[in-house]
C-alpha cells in the first residue's frame, strides 16, 4: 500500500522526526470461522490487515477501509477488541514483541549501526 498523501505532506515539514499515528488491526472471520490474512509486501510473512487511521477517522472505520483497500474483501466492524495508547519513558517501556524491542534499542542508540531484516529466500 502506498504511503497517505497526508503522511507525505507531514513527512515534508517535519523530517524524520517521530510520527506517531493511530492504526489499527482488523481481525476479520468469515462464516466459516476462518480468517483473514495478507501477505506482507516487505517481509513476505502472512499477518492480520493493518493500517494507519485516516485524519478524523473513526477506528472502526479506518478497520473496514484498510481491509477493503487492501483484500478488496467487504466486512462489518462487530466489535471493538482494544484502544490503547500511552507514552513511555524509554526505561519503562512494557515488554514489547523482539522485533519492536531491537528497533527501538536501534532508535534510541545514536551510534547503533543501521539494520535491516534480511529478504527472506524465494
Amino acid at each position: 500500500m502506498p504511503i497517505p498523501d497526508f503522511v507525505l505532506a507531514l513527512r515534508s515539514k517535519i523530517g524524520h522526526d517521530p510520527l506517531p499515528l493511530p492504526g489499527v488491526i482488523a481481525v476479520v472471520l468469515d462464516e466459516r470461522g476462518r480468517v483473514l490474512l495478507v501477505r506482507r509486501s516487505d517481509t513476505h510473512d502472512w499477518a492480520l490487515t493493518t493500517g494507519c487511521l485516516d485524519p478524523g477517522e473513526q477506528p472502526a472505520a479506518g478497520a473496514v477501509r484498510e481491509v477493503r483497500e487492501e483484500t478488496g474483501v467487504e466486512v462489518v466492524a462487530e466489535r471493538l477488541l482494544a484502544v490503547e495508547v500511552g507514552w513511555f519513558d524509554p526505561a519503562e517501556v512494557p515488554p514489547l514483541p523482539p522485533h519492536q524491542a531491537r528497533c527501538l534499542a536501534t532508535a534510541l542508540d545514536p551510534g547503533a549501526a543501521p539494520w535491516f531484516a534480511p529478504s527472506p529466500a524465494r
